[in-house]
Protein backbone atom coordinates (compact mmCIF):
# COMPACT_ATOMS: atom_id res chain seq x y z
CA UNK A 1 0.00 0.00 0.00
CA UNK A 2 3.44 1.79 0.22
CA UNK A 3 5.37 1.21 -2.25
CA UNK A 4 3.12 1.24 -5.21
CA UNK A 5 2.08 5.20 -4.38
CA UNK A 6 5.71 6.30 -4.26
CA UNK A 7 6.58 4.30 -7.09
CA UNK A 8 3.25 5.83 -9.22
CA UNK A 9 3.35 9.07 -7.70
CA UNK A 10 7.31 9.63 -7.07
CA UNK A 11 9.76 7.46 -8.93
CA UNK A 12 8.34 6.71 -12.65
CA UNK A 13 7.85 10.94 -12.81
CA UNK A 14 11.19 11.11 -11.82
CA UNK A 15 12.41 8.20 -14.28
CA UNK A 16 10.25 9.82 -17.03
CA UNK A 17 12.21 13.23 -16.21
CA UNK A 18 15.91 11.64 -16.26
CA UNK A 19 14.66 9.98 -19.96
CA UNK A 20 13.61 13.74 -21.41
CA UNK A 21 16.96 15.38 -19.86
CA UNK A 22 18.97 12.56 -20.96
CA UNK A 23 20.06 14.24 -24.49
CA UNK A 24 21.06 17.24 -22.60
CA UNK A 25 23.68 15.37 -20.06
CA UNK A 26 21.29 16.46 -17.10
CA UNK A 27 19.38 13.12 -16.25
CA UNK A 28 21.11 12.94 -13.08
CA UNK A 29 19.19 15.85 -11.39
CA UNK A 30 16.46 13.22 -11.87
CA UNK A 31 17.88 10.48 -10.94
CA UNK A 32 19.07 11.71 -7.91
CA UNK A 33 15.22 11.66 -6.49
CA UNK A 34 14.01 8.35 -8.55
CA UNK A 35 17.02 6.77 -6.31
CA UNK A 36 15.48 8.35 -2.80
CA UNK A 37 12.25 6.95 -3.81
CA UNK A 38 13.59 3.28 -4.75
CA UNK A 39 15.11 3.45 -1.53
CA UNK A 40 11.97 4.19 0.33
CA UNK A 41 10.32 1.32 -1.71
CA UNK A 42 13.35 -0.87 0.08
CA UNK A 43 12.75 0.16 3.16
CA UNK A 44 9.32 -0.22 3.37
CA UNK A 45 9.58 -3.92 1.82
CA UNK A 46 12.69 -4.75 4.69
CA UNK A 47 10.10 -2.71 7.52
CA UNK A 48 7.42 -4.73 6.92
CA UNK A 49 9.02 -8.43 6.18
CA UNK A 50 10.67 -8.05 9.77
CA UNK A 51 6.89 -7.90 11.12
CA UNK A 52 6.24 -10.89 12.87
CA UNK A 53 3.71 -13.10 10.51
CA UNK A 54 4.50 -11.02 7.92
CA UNK A 55 5.58 -14.38 5.58
CA UNK A 56 3.67 -17.87 6.62
CA UNK A 57 4.74 -21.41 4.89
CA UNK A 58 2.01 -23.37 3.64
CA UNK A 59 1.69 -26.45 1.45
CA UNK A 60 1.95 -25.75 -2.37
CA UNK A 61 -1.15 -26.15 -4.39
CA UNK A 62 -1.00 -29.24 -6.58
CA UNK A 63 -0.86 -28.20 -10.69
CA UNK A 64 -5.01 -29.32 -11.25
CA UNK A 65 -5.81 -26.53 -8.34
CA UNK A 66 -3.47 -24.08 -9.91
CA UNK A 67 -5.47 -25.13 -12.87
CA UNK A 68 -9.05 -24.93 -11.28
CA UNK A 69 -8.94 -21.22 -9.78
CA UNK A 70 -7.72 -19.86 -13.06
CA UNK A 71 -9.76 -21.41 -15.15
CA UNK A 72 -12.74 -20.17 -12.53
CA UNK A 73 -11.17 -16.91 -12.03
CA UNK A 74 -11.51 -16.45 -15.98
CA UNK A 75 -14.81 -17.97 -16.15
CA UNK A 76 -16.30 -15.72 -13.41
CA UNK A 77 -14.35 -12.38 -15.83
CA UNK A 78 -15.65 -13.22 -18.86
CA UNK A 79 -19.19 -13.92 -18.50
CA UNK A 80 -21.74 -11.61 -17.92
CA UNK A 81 -24.73 -13.57 -17.18
CA UNK A 82 -25.96 -15.38 -13.94
CA UNK A 83 -23.64 -18.84 -14.81
CA UNK A 84 -20.51 -17.01 -14.56
CA UNK A 85 -21.24 -17.44 -10.83
CA UNK A 86 -20.24 -21.30 -11.33
CA UNK A 87 -16.56 -19.62 -11.30
CA UNK A 88 -16.74 -19.89 -8.27
CA UNK A 89 -17.45 -23.48 -7.66
CA UNK A 90 -13.91 -24.10 -9.73
CA UNK A 91 -12.23 -21.70 -7.48
CA UNK A 92 -13.18 -23.41 -4.36
CA UNK A 93 -12.64 -26.57 -6.21
CA UNK A 94 -9.01 -25.25 -6.71
CA UNK A 95 -8.37 -24.48 -3.23
CA UNK A 96 -9.84 -27.76 -1.36
CA UNK A 97 -7.44 -29.33 -4.19
CA UNK A 98 -4.68 -29.12 -1.30
CA UNK A 99 -6.86 -31.16 1.12
CA UNK A 100 -7.46 -34.09 -1.49
CA UNK A 101 -4.27 -34.41 -3.24
CA UNK A 102 -1.84 -36.50 -0.82
CA UNK A 103 1.86 -35.56 -2.35
CA UNK A 104 4.74 -38.51 -2.33
CA UNK A 105 5.88 -39.98 1.03
CA UNK A 106 9.38 -40.76 -0.54
CA UNK A 107 11.40 -37.90 -2.10
CA UNK A 108 14.96 -38.78 -3.55
CA UNK A 109 17.43 -36.48 -5.10
CA UNK A 110 18.70 -36.74 -8.55
CA UNK A 111 22.30 -38.06 -7.14
CA UNK A 112 20.98 -39.94 -4.31
CA UNK A 113 22.68 -38.46 -1.46
CA UNK A 114 19.47 -36.79 -0.24
CA UNK A 115 16.17 -38.42 0.99
CA UNK A 116 13.26 -37.09 2.48
CA UNK A 117 10.86 -39.01 4.22
CA UNK A 118 7.26 -38.06 5.52
CA UNK A 119 5.78 -38.82 8.58
CA UNK A 120 2.25 -39.29 9.05
CA UNK A 121 1.30 -35.72 9.27
CA UNK A 122 3.00 -34.88 6.41
CA UNK A 123 6.10 -33.54 7.75
CA UNK A 124 9.25 -34.54 6.16
CA UNK A 125 12.41 -36.20 7.74
CA UNK A 126 15.89 -35.11 5.78
CA UNK A 127 18.43 -37.28 5.78
CA UNK A 128 21.30 -34.81 5.64
CA UNK A 129 21.62 -31.18 6.31
CA UNK A 130 24.30 -30.61 4.00
CA UNK A 131 23.65 -32.38 0.50
CA UNK A 132 21.44 -31.02 -2.24
CA UNK A 133 20.71 -28.09 -0.24
CA UNK A 134 18.66 -26.97 -2.82
CA UNK A 135 16.03 -29.43 -3.35
CA UNK A 136 15.88 -29.94 0.22
CA UNK A 137 14.78 -26.31 0.94
CA UNK A 138 12.18 -26.87 -2.27
CA UNK A 139 10.98 -30.18 -0.94
CA UNK A 140 10.43 -28.50 2.46
CA UNK A 141 9.03 -24.94 1.19
CA UNK A 142 6.32 -27.24 -0.95
CA UNK A 143 5.29 -29.34 2.26
CA UNK A 144 4.61 -25.71 3.79
CA UNK A 145 7.60 -26.85 6.52
CA UNK A 146 9.94 -24.37 7.59
CA UNK A 147 12.38 -26.72 9.33
CA UNK A 148 12.96 -30.66 8.52
CA UNK A 149 12.64 -33.35 11.41
CA UNK A 150 16.09 -34.78 12.34
CA UNK A 151 16.75 -37.50 10.33
CA UNK A 152 16.46 -40.97 13.46
CA UNK A 153 19.78 -42.75 14.34
CA UNK A 154 19.98 -46.36 15.57
CA UNK A 155 18.16 -46.62 18.80
CA UNK A 156 15.09 -44.05 18.42
CA UNK A 157 11.98 -44.72 18.94
CA UNK A 158 10.55 -46.19 15.60
CA UNK A 159 8.77 -43.80 13.52
CA UNK A 160 7.23 -44.36 10.18
CA UNK A 161 11.25 -44.02 9.31
CA UNK A 162 13.14 -46.63 11.64
CA UNK A 163 17.12 -46.62 11.25
CA UNK A 164 19.49 -49.20 12.52
CA UNK A 165 23.12 -49.46 11.60
CA UNK A 166 23.25 -48.51 8.10
CA UNK A 167 19.91 -49.53 7.17
CA UNK A 168 16.69 -47.85 7.55
CA UNK A 169 13.35 -49.15 7.07
CA UNK A 170 10.10 -46.73 6.29
CA UNK A 171 7.08 -48.16 6.74
CA UNK A 172 3.17 -46.61 5.59
CA UNK A 173 0.06 -48.33 5.45
CA UNK A 174 1.43 -51.96 5.05
CA UNK A 175 4.61 -51.03 2.85
CA UNK A 176 8.23 -51.40 4.04
CA UNK A 177 10.67 -49.51 2.00
CA UNK A 178 14.82 -50.34 2.63
CA UNK A 179 17.00 -47.24 2.40
CA UNK A 180 19.91 -48.01 2.12
CA UNK A 181 23.37 -45.76 2.24
CA UNK A 182 26.07 -48.46 2.20
CA UNK A 183 27.20 -51.77 0.35
CA UNK A 184 27.03 -53.53 3.24
CA UNK A 185 23.51 -52.84 3.80
CA UNK A 186 22.41 -54.41 1.06
CA UNK A 187 21.22 -58.13 1.42
CA UNK A 188 24.19 -60.68 -0.21
CA UNK A 189 22.76 -63.38 -2.56
CA UNK A 190 23.05 -67.21 -1.67
CA UNK A 191 25.45 -68.59 -3.99
CA UNK A 192 24.18 -71.98 -5.48
CA UNK A 193 25.19 -74.95 -4.08
CA UNK A 194 27.72 -76.79 -6.45
CA UNK A 195 25.95 -80.27 -7.25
Amino acid sequence: MLAVPITGFWVMPFLILALLLMPFGLESLALAPAGWGIGAILWTAKTVAAWPGAVSVVQAMPPLGIALVSLGGLWLCLWRRPWRLAGLAAVAAGFASVLVVRPPDLLIAEDGRLIAAAEVDGTLRLSSGRADRFAGQTWLHRAGQEKPLAWPAPGDDPSALDCQAEDCRYRREGHEIAIVSTPAALPMPVPDPIS
